[in-house]
């Protein structure tokens, strides 16, 4: 028999269209020439490891990136910069940077386990964000539903505020996307794959802030002496 929480979860939900919801974000993010987030995001394989990472990231089209890794782990503590003609990459400790030309990719080669904790970080540049590749998940149909439900908050002072939430699944593998239902501000992103033979969850991030449109300078995007020394901005 169902519970009562079970109950009132059904009545606080109302089927969206996934597809539609995903092209308006789109729409939305196409027309912005920046992007600046916060996030914090928990990365896991099962039996490997596990991390937590904070990412602050700021964006500017075409290539222009820099970007904070800052985690539990020593190998998730870097940054990383994008001048446009080349990407700079260094720990932020210890050993030397490394400079490669930029190939049209932000996020290439970049240190395991941050691949993971960086897949948000390409969808700005996307013309489909937040849809995966063709051969993600394997063979099989697309399948995506979404629901807008109301958000209860934990600050009782606030109004609650309805999201949408949206799953996007082929095979074994299917991502779960809350979105802020009247920004489409990302939210949530959780992640589910196939890692080793193991089903299992890869990240759960949480988007602490998203700005579209930030005023961002242009010298932001400028290897300088002190990210040499480590002393990111």
């Amino acid at each position: 028999m169902p519970s009562d929480d079970d109950r009132n979860k059904k009545n606080d939900e109302r089927s969206a269209d996934g597809r539609k919801l995903l092209r308006e974000l789109a729409a939305r993010w196409r027309a912005a020439d920046t992007l600046q987030y916060r996030a914090r995001a928990v990365v896991n394989h099962a039996g490997e490891f596990r991390v937590t990472v904070n990412t602050f990231a700021r964006l500017r089209r075409p290539n222009l990136a820099r970007l904070t890794f800052t985690g539990d782990r020593p190998e998730a503590n870097r940054v990383r910069v994008s001048d446009g003609r080349r990407i700079y990459d260094r720990p932020r400790t210890g050993a030397r940077t490394v400079v490669s030309a930029y190939e049209g990719r932000l996020t290439g080669d970049i240190a395991h386990p941050l691949d993971e904790a960086a897949y948000s970080i390409d969808q700005f540049f996307s013309p489909t964000p937040f849809l995966p590749l063709v051969a993600w998940g394997g063979e099989g149909p697309l399948r995506i539903d979404a629901v807008r439900r109301t958000r209860a908050v934990e600050d009782r002072a606030s109004a609650p505020r309805d999201v949408f939430r949206i799953k996007i699944a082929r095979g074994e593998s299917h991502d779960t996307l809350t979105l802020d239902a009247l920004s489409l501000a990302p939210l949530r992103l959780v992640r589910w794959g196939v890692h080793a033979g193991l089903a299992q969850e890869l990240l759960d991030e949480t988007y602490l802030e998203v700005l579209l449109g930030a005023p961002l300078s242009p010298y932001l995007f400028a290897w300088t002496e002190a990210d040499e020394r480590g002393a990111a901005r």
